[in-house]
């Protein structure tokens, strides 16, 4: 299995631990997802972390049996996947930002509920 992914960049896991980034690493084939070579790791590290992050998370969520959570740093990659995710899934997201454009950027997303912590009625 190991031939395939000779010359191709990967993300992957070392020893089980997570958050390992290197030019150079040993590890299992097994455990190595192939980056399509016309994504930039930026979005390689957006779409393999977040998305599984997200699932989890909605998972927990719906076996706790709520409607809504809030979310702190929403208006990160994270947070804006979660907007749309939860909400699709019928989970309310009550987004807090810090800034007036954060605001801007997860209603573009079409979150319901966002706050902004630095606004002077934000309490």
């Amino acid at each position: 299995m190991g031939w395939r992914l000779v010359g191709k960049r990967v993300a992957f896991t070392v020893n089980g631990q997570w958050g390992t980034y290197a030019e150079y690493a040993i590890t299992q084939a097994a455990v190595c997802v192939p980056i399509p070579d016309d994504m930039t790791f930026d979005q390689a590290s957006c779409s393999f972390v977040n998305p599984l992050t997200a699932v989890a998370m909605l998972e927990d969520t719906k076996a706790a049996k709520v409607t809504a959570i809030v979310h702190t740093a929403a208006a990160s990659q994270l947070g804006r996947m979660m907007v749309r995710y939860f909400q699709t899934n019928g989970i309310n997201v009550i987004n807090v930002v810090r800034r007036k454009e954060q605001v801007e950027i997860l209603e573009k997303e079409g979150a319901k509920h966002v706050l902004d912590q630095n606004d002077p009625e934000f309490t």
